[in-house]
């Protein structure tokens, strides 16, 4: 008998706060999705962007940091009606199904939901993955048939784009974005330009920062001391 326990599941959700699994009747499909095979691999990818940050009195051009952009999972896994891959008789008393299994598989991660105005909301669970999400992108490779057309083997090549709730973007800005208003206290070690570093992106509006926290010494901070970082444009 195949363990289960160590297969990908997708389950699919018709909220954003990810609390109701979809529940789908009379169609013989189940949530979550249970992969037949396993990918070899994944792809996480991770962007960064940057804006650039040009100072007047410098002749050169630095940058600033502009957003995280949402995560990617992507990876690729076949679907096989050949027999070669073993059922579990007590689940799976028939042979394997490839038009029902592309039929579950598109229904829950691409088919258009109409409660929700949008495919299904996802997660990707297998091993430390818990990635929430949804399908950007989903290609089905039929490669190996029956003499009379019926296909056998599909390679499913899928992109997953990770889910951010507008309530956590909100949180995301309000603590990182130079942008608005920031508060620190100086540590130990601290210096007003490699503060302006921190929080802008660049050391050169430490000047400007001094001037609004009308700071008459500002090589030397004081230990405890609160310090305001103005958005960039009072600054």
């Amino acid at each position: 008998m195949l363990d289960s326990r160590n297969k990908l599941k997708i389950y699919a959700y018709k909220d954003s706060a990810y609390l109701k699994l979809i529940a789908i009747e009379g169609q013989k499909l189940t949530n979550p999705y249970e992969l037949q095979i396993n990918p070899e691999s994944y792809t996480h990818d991770h962007t960064a962007s940057y804006l650039p940050l040009k100072a007047s009195e410098k002749p050169g051009q630095t940058t600033r940091f502009s957003d995280l952009s949402p995560e990617t999972i992507s990876f690729n896994f076949y679907m096989d009606a050949t027999g070669a891959i073993p059922t579990k008789p007590d689940i799976e008393p028939k042979p394997f199904d490839l038009t029902l299994a592309i039929k579950q598989f598109k229904t829950l991660i691409y088919t258009y939901n109409g409660e929700i105005h949008s495919p299904n909301y996802l997660k990707l669970v297998w091993g430390r993955m818990n990635f929430r999400c949804r399908l950007t992108s989903m290609n089905i490779d039929y490669t190996l048939f029956k003499p009379n057309g019926q296909p056998l083997r599909v390679k499913i090549t899928v992109k997953f784009q990770e889910f951010l709730s507008p309530d956590f973007i909100v949180k995301m800005e309000r603590s990182s974005s130079p942008d608005l208003t920031h508060t620190r206290t100086v540590t130990a070690g601290d210096t007003l330009p490699l503060m302006c570093e921190n929080i802008y992106g660049s050391p050169d509006y430490y000047l400007k920062v001094a001037q609004f926290n009308k700071m008459t010494h500002f090589r030397v901070l004081e230990v405890g001391s609160t310090i305001v970082f103005p958005p960039l444009g009072t600054a």
